[in-house]
């Protein structure tokens, strides 16, 4: 299950994410929908009994061009040899590169850069 939280900064931003994931975040249908192309790989390793887990969930992002923070799909899946794959798309606004917020608790205002904080406003599935 995941969580709605809206973050806030001192200098006004606002914006609200929903992390983490939910009921389909094992679901192949749904993952290929986001990511068709690695889920082909991904069960063709599934079948050759190479992947031990797998999961798609919302992280937090950042983009530097449009100045926001956003959630986007995660795919990853772990191999039986200790190998993780992982699978992200760029900013659906304009495309670029974004940067995982790595410190999801007090994250870098994206107009700003000071650390913003959030509240959970409940949860989401």
């Amino acid at each position: 299950m995941g969580q709605i939280k809206q973050y806030s900064c001192k200098c006004g931003y606002e914006k609200r994410v929903f992390a983490g994931g939910g009921l389909f975040g094992c679901n192949v249908k749904h993952i290929a929908k986001f990511f068709p192309e690695e889920v082909v790989q991904f069960q063709k390793e599934r079948e050759e009994g190479r992947v031990k887990s797998y999961i798609m969930e919302n992280e937090l992002f950042s983009c530097s061009t449009c100045q926001e923070i956003m959630e986007l799909p995660v795919f990853s899946y772990k191999r039986k040899d200790g190998y993780t794959c992982r699978f992200q798309k760029n900013c659906p606004d304009c495309g670029g590169a974004v940067s995982v917020q790595e410190d999801e608790e007090n994250p870098a205002c994206p107009k700003c850069g000071l650390r913003m904080r959030y509240e959970v406003l409940g949860d989401w599935d």
